[in-house]
């Protein structure tokens, strides 16, 4: 998602209506924004009762509620 990467919170909040794992990759630049957004994401997830796995450039969620 590196050239879209203004896309990859969208596509976080509706992976937890997902059948399945959604991974979002290649977005590590967006740690350097106003927020760092794949940790903000990350927690706000996770706060929702998702499985999150972070890595250095995204994060995988597993819906589990």
């Amino acid at each position: 998602m590196r050239d879209i990467s203004d896309n990859a919170q969208t596509l976080a909040a509706l992976a937890p209506f997902a059948e399945g794992p959604t991974t979002i990759r290649g977005i590590a630049h967006v740690r350097l924004k106003e927020t760092e957004r794949i940790d903000a994401m990350a927690t706000e997830l996770r706060r929702l009762g998702q499985g999150v796995e972070e890595f250095p450039d995204g994060l995988r969620i597993t819906p589990l509620a």
